[in-house]
């Protein structure tokens, strides 16, 4: 069993270095982070959950093993490739996925935008955005999603490795 926790991250992953708030004390490596108010943290459940995202992967020095620590005014963020983190709910193999509804920071199966049957400007506005809704694909757990091991639906808080695209 190969040990795997959110925020690891496959190679030849994009990665970066992102700005965060001297007093942001609660991204931590696996995290989904948004661009809010110029700076980028965790990917809030009702509100600031939509796309450009990152993934924390290591404090400002890059190391893993570190930590994002509160005085930090970087991070390591992952921009595209396979990473893990951490799944709220059942979660399909090749499913969709999106910032959570009830946990900060993790992913979820992706749920379409409900238009009314007579549209509002906001259920237009809705419409409109979907597509910054969706980060990723979820692949399976670790040693999941190939030839001899297909991937199987997560529970959830599993980690769960995903496609990840931070760019929309």
């Amino acid at each position: 069993m190969v040990n795997i926790s959110a925020g690891d991250y496959l190679q030849g992953a994009q990665l970066t270095s992102e700005i965060k708030s001297a007093s942001d004390s609660t991204t931590k490596i696996g995290d989904l982070c948004t661009v809010q108010s110029n700076v980028w943290k965790t990917a809030g459940t009702t509100t600031n959950n939509k796309g450009p995202f990152r993934v924390a992967v290591g404090g400002s020095g890059g190391d893993p093993s570190k930590g994002i620590a509160t005085t930090d005014t970087t991070f390591s963020a992952l921009v595209d490739g396979f990473v893990y983190v951490i799944g709220d709910g059942v979660i399909q193999p090749g499913a969709l996925v999106m910032a959570s509804a009830s946990n900060a920071g993790h992913v979820q199966a992706y749920t379409s935008t409900v238009i009314a049957t007579t549209p509002l400007q906001a259920d237009v506005q809705a419409a409109r955005d979907e597509f910054k809704l969706v980060c990723g694909v979820y692949e399976g757990h670790a040693n999941e999603g190939s030839v001899g091991a297909p991937a199987t639906a997560s529970a959830d808080a599993d980690v769960i490795r995903i496609r990840f695209h931070g760019q929309v």
